[in-house]
Parts: C-alpha cells; structure tokens; sequence
C-alpha cells in the first residue's frame, strides 16, 4: 500500500490501535457499503435487460449495489466477489430479501461459470484498478468466455484528459450518523494514477479504532480503451456518457460489447 500526507503520517506515528486492511475487507468492507450506494447506473442495465436478456453476472459485485436492485427488480441475477466480507454483507442484505442468488468468491480473472450469461456487468469503474493493458485483455478474454453468443460486457471508466492537474487534492470527510466516528479520504493524482487514502477512527463503548487502507486507480482514456478491445474478439456495440457522478479526473464512460 502506498501512503501520502495525513495516512503516512499516523502510519509513521505508531499510534496503538491503528489497523491497516484492504480497502474491500474487514472495517473498509463495512465503510463501503455505507458510504457507497447510489444506484444511478442501474436504468442503463435494465435497458440493456430488456435488449439482450435479464440472465446477469455482476463481477466485483461488492455488497450489493447493483445486485441487490436487480433482484428487488426481478432480475436473474448473480454475483462474484474477490471480498469474502463484501459477499457476506451481500448474503445478509438478500436473506432480508428473502431471494438465493448464486454468489461466488473467486477472482473475475480465472473465473469459469457453468452458466452462459446474457450480461456481464463490471461497475464502479473497476477496471480502473487493473495495473496493465495485459491484465485488462485477460479479464476481457475471461469475460467473453463466460457470455453466450450475442451476449454483452458493459463497464465503465473514467475518461480522463491528456493534460490534469496533478499533486493532492482536498480532503473528503465523512462522518458516521451516529456521530461516533469519521472518515478522511484522500486522493493524489499522478500522470498514470490516482492514489486514495482512507483513514477512519470509530469510538465504541470509549474505545478508539484507526484503519488506514490505500487503493490505487489507473487513468485511462478512449484512446487506451479502443486499442484494449482491439486486441479481444468482442464487437463494440456502443458507448454512453452519464453525467450523474462527476469526477474531476474524467467524464463517466459505459461501454458495451458484444460477443
């Protein structure tokens, strides 16, 4: 994990009870899926739905997000997680909803389903955390080996311009309802990548708990996204830009391709 500012700082400190996980697990699992639920994307996969079919994998699904919509929806859905806490969260969240969609634990790179989807969905600009051109065909060879014929990959990225201001941006803070604890995200922007930094402190029962966590993502553009799909044997069918999230590293791309 790669540290900047106030994280590298309480790192440093050796303060007790300072915790360091991986952004999808333990504490961060949790902060996750608090902090992270809008649903502004789901219109465009029911669209897609209806065109292509509503038998759905969803890879790095997380806690839910999206899954849990489409099944309130009642779409065939399932789900695939590398985070065995993100799909516990998820469990828990479709037991209330009294529905046994197929979710699995593995890595969306190797992963060979029995079942042949309709739709492959890969949100919340994920394959932004994917290192290497290499590493993204691999996905999206795997992918296209788990659609049927004349079914679609949809995900999403960051079209991020050749020239951005680089360096740290301001601080986010986040505080929990109950107000018994925050959250302090940073971000560093870098020519090829941004760094986020999360640090977050609660105080149960007078008991204070800091967590650090750092993730990286990976600028991309249309140019780079072209010359990926160039490289595999999908179609592109087509591209949407949503306006709902802003970003100042980029405009919100969704591309669909087809197998």
């Amino acid at each position: 994990m790669e540290y900047f500012g106030f994280c590298k700082e309480i790192k440093e400190m050796g303060l007790p009870d300072v915790y360091e996980e991986e952004i999808y697990s333990g504490h961060f699992a949790k902060f996750y899926d608090t902090n992270v639920n809008d649903i502004f994307d789901v219109p465009l996969y029911e669209k897609l739905a209806r065109e292509y079919g509503n038998h759905i994998m969803e890879f790095a699904c997380g806690s839910g997000r999206i899954l849990v919509e489409l099944l309130k929806r009642g779409y065939d859905a399932a789900g695939l997680d590398i985070s065995q806490d993100m799909l516990e969260i998820l469990e828990e969240k479709c037991s209330k909803l009294n529905v046994k969609p197929t979710l699995v634990c593995d890595d969306m790179l190797r992963h060979v389903s029995s079942s042949k989807y309709d739709i492959i969905i890969l949100a919340r600009i994920t394959i932004c955390l994917l290192e290497d051109d290499e590493t993204r065909i691999k996905l999206f060879n795997n992918v296209y080996n788990n659609l049927r014929d004349g079914g679609v990959f949809v995900f999403n990225y960051l079209d991020c311009p050749k020239e951005i201001e680089l360096g740290e941006k301001r601080p986010t803070f986040l505080f929990n309802k109950d107000k018994k604890g925050y959250a302090i995200i940073s971000e560093k922007i870098f020519e090829d990548r941004s760094i986020v930094n999360i640090y977050s402190e609660t105080n149960i029962d007078d008991k204070t708990k800091r967590y650090i966590t750092s993730t990286s993502k990976y600028l991309l553009n249309n140019e780079m996204i072209s010359n990926i799909i160039d490289q595999t044997a999908f179609k592109h069918e087509r591209t949407y830009t949503l306006n709902a999230v802003n970003y100042e590293t980029g405009k919100m791309k969704f591309v669909v391709l087809k197998k």
